[in-house]
């Protein structure tokens, strides 16, 4: 993904208390975006490409870097959402969730490190806890610039809009968020979710093999259940190809319509930054 600079003529500086700040971050890069909270408009969106393959601390000085050089996030702003991309999560649902035992839950299926925070946090579609960790130098370095801060992981806008965007659709449908290196997919049925996990993936046939297990499982035909795509894949990519070998309907997802997006958002693909433009109507 190439560095993208989107931004409106509108974007005053110094009204920042009337904008959301979106983040969204992880050691191959970082997004920011800008919501007029007055007009209800999306007017900057910005990524930034790290080097591949650095360091943790390698990432986070490019971050400083990033806070350091950008004017607009020395401001401060109403409210400041983060997300940390990561494939370390696990859903429990309400009943069971208990705020003591949520590291516990997290380690049955993922490593949880001494530098690491859990973090959780409650789905709107569904009654059910996103658990998840990040590193808790990331944690910091974002308090530190922002001190009201909330702190998401990616798949909690990814399911919220699946099932803002189904709820009076009963067909079956299945729905995969691309990050660097792994993707988050889902199969909802009947306004339900039937499947939410994540998988790492090397190349396309890594993908295939995964969704077709899925497709298998729920009994679904590939003639008739669509796939939505979104986040990091490109229309060209030898996945996408791959995919269009397997399933008949697919489809590249849009963000939310309660929202004006700025005019220059027309030179990248918005289905890219799905999860950070639906990021804040999580809560």
């Amino acid at each position: 993904m190439q560095n993208i600079s989107a931004l409106d003529e509108t974007l005053d500086v110094n009204a920042s208390l009337s904008y959301h700040l979106s983040i969204q971050a992880n050691p191959d890069g970082f997004s920011f975006c800008v919501l007029d909270l007055i007009r209800a408009k999306y007017i900057v969106l910005k990524h930034f490409n790290f080097s591949q393959g650095i360091s943790q601390e390698e990432a986070l000085n490019e971050i400083r870097h990033i806070f350091n050089a950008e004017e607009l996030l020395g401001k401060k702003f109403k409210s400041v959402y983060f997300i940390m991309t990561t494939p370390r999560i696990t859903l429990v649902p309400a009943a069971l969730f208990n705020e003591e035992n949520a590291a516990v839950c997290l380690s049955i299926s993922h490593i949880v490190e001494k530098s690491d925070e859990v973090l959780y946090k409650r789905l709107k579609g569904m009654d059910a806890y996103a658990i998840f960790a990040m590193p808790s130098a990331w944690k910091q370095l974002i308090l530190e610039k922002f001190p009201n801060a909330e702190f998401f992981q990616q798949s909690i806008p990814f399911i919220d809009n699946v099932f803002e965007k189904n709820k009076w659709i009963f067909r079956p449908k299945v729905y995969i968020n691309f990050q660097s290196g792994f993707f988050d997919i889902t199969v909802l049925n009947m306004n339900k979710l039937k499947l939410y996990n994540c998988f790492p993936f090397q190349n396309g046939n890594d993908v295939i093999y995964h969704l077709m297990n899925i497709y298998k499982r729920f009994n679904m035909n590939p003639e008739e259940v669509a796939v939505v795509l979104s986040g990091d894949i490109s229309k060209n990519s030898p996945v996408f190809n791959l995919l269009t070998k397997y399933i008949r309907d697919i489809r590249f997802d849009k963000p939310g319509d309660q929202f004006i997006y700025s005019y220059t958002f027309k030179k990248f693909d918005p289905y890219i930054f799905l999860n950070l433009l639906n990021l804040y109507t999580c809560v």
